[in-house]
Formats: C-alpha cells, sequence, structure tokens
C-alpha cells in the first residue's frame, strides 16, 4: 500500500523547514489567496449563472406597461438587477433624485463589495514575491554568518541558506504568478457584469423615473448643439 505520508507530506514538510517562516509565510499568504478568489468566483457565478436574457425581457415587459414576474427571476436570484426587478420600488414612479437615492446605492454596493476582496487578492499577490525576496536577503545573511564561522570548508554550515534564498525566492515567484493571472480573470469578469448591470440600469431609470413638468419643457425647449 502506497505510503502518502513519505510520498507528499514529508518533501513538503522538508521544505517548508528548509524555507523557512518565509515559506511558510508565503504558503499561507497563498491559501488565503486562493480561498478569495474561489469565494468571488462563487459570488459571481452565482450572479450570472442564469444569463442576462430574461432580465432583458422583464425589463421589456416592464417598458410596456407589464409586471416584470418572469418566471426565470427566483427569488434566491443573487443578481442585484433581478433582485430590483422583484421589489416594490420597480413598481413606482419616482423623480431622479428619489432613483437614485433608493436604487445607485445597489450599484455602488456590489462594486465595493468585488473590488474590496480584488484589492486583497492583489496585494497578497505582490507580497508573495517580495517575501521570497526576503527569505534570499535572509539566507544570504545566514551563508555569511556561516561563511565567518566555519569557512569554506564546512558545506553543510552554507548549505541551509542557500538552499533558503533559493527555495524562497522560487516559491513567491511560482505561487504569485498564477494568482495574478487567475486575479486579472475574475476582474475582467467583474468589470463586465457590473457594466452590463449599469447598463441595464440606466434601462430601468429611463422606464421608471418621472420628469418634473419643468424639467420636460426646459429638455423640449433646450437647443440641441
Amino acid at each position: 500500500m502506497v505510503d502518502l505520508r513519505h510520498i507528499v507530506f514529508d518533501p513538503v514538510l522538508d521544505m517548508l523547514d528548509q524555507g523557512g517562516w518565509v515559506l511558510v509565510g508565503i504558503a499561507l499568504a497563498s491559501i488565503v489567496a486562493w480561498t478569495l478568489i474561489f469565494w468571488e468566483w462563487l459570488r459571481l457565478r452565482e450572479r450570472t449563472s442564469g444569463g442576462w436574457t430574461n432580465i432583458e425581457q422583464s425589463i421589456a415587459d416592464l417598458q410596456s406597461g407589464e409586471s416584470p414576474g418572469h418566471p426565470s427571476l427566483h427569488p434566491t436570484t443573487e443578481n442585484f438587477i433581478g433582485k430590483l426587478l422583484r421589489s416594490p420600488v420597480i413598481q413606482q414612479r419616482l423623480d431622479r433624485p428619489s432613483f437614485e437615492a433608493q436604487v445607485m446605492p445597489l450599484l455602488e454596493s456590489e462594486t465595493v463589495m468585488f473590488e474590496r476582496a480584488m484589492r486583497v487578492i492583489a496585494a497578497l499577490a505582490a507580497s508573495m514575491p517580495l517575501l521570497g525576496l526576503l527569505g534570499t536577503v535572509l539566507g544570504m545573511i545566514q551563508t555569511f554568518g556561516a561563511l565567518t564561522d566555519h569557512g569554506v570548508a564546512e558545506i553543510d554550515a552554507l548549505a541551509g541558506g542557500i538552499s533558503q534564498a533559493l527555495i524562497t525566492t522560487q516559491a513567491g515567484l511560482v505561487i504569485a504568478v498564477p494568482v495574478l493571472l487567475t486575479h486579472g480573470l475574475i476582474r475582467s469578469r467583474i468589470r463586465q457584469y457590473l457594466a452590463i448591470s449599469s447598463v441595464l440600469l440606466k434601462r430601468i431609470e429611463t422606464i421608471i423615473v418621472v420628469e418634473p413638468p419643468v424639467q420636460r419643457v426646459f429638455n423640449s425647449v433646450r437647443p440641441h448643439v
């Protein structure tokens, strides 16, 4: 029977021992970063899994005067446009300040929620190579200290510092690159989601916002440049 301890755990423990506490810090930063990436991917998937066709159809129903109660707009849908279409606000006729006060914070909170996690992931990814560089510096300090104490004859005394210097640098770069690439991919998907949501929110605004009579007259006589 294959002993997983000797195949998997022992090499990892040896590497952590050679890299020291810096390598442990890189590993912890990687675990936190991938956990946040997975969590943000799940949240984005919940908001886009149903597609936009049914939401656009509900907006078209709202524009034609019908209730936007498309069967696909399930109450558990996390897309905030879907939540807005199910809310009582959508049946009201609001002026522009009231609409901005009640609805626009939804988009802003959605943006802040995603951006906060993306900033943390980017900071963790940027810190990994720096931690690797710190490990290199510490390893070289250890190496020079061994040279001072034992001279070049004691190879074993030099090997620990050189090993720490190389392993931490390699680990910092190898772990940070996939995190950065995945971060960029998810960030582009988030921007696409927020851009589409913003466009749909503008369509809803043109439908339910009622301008005061004075404003409508002003808009009708305003010269076009």
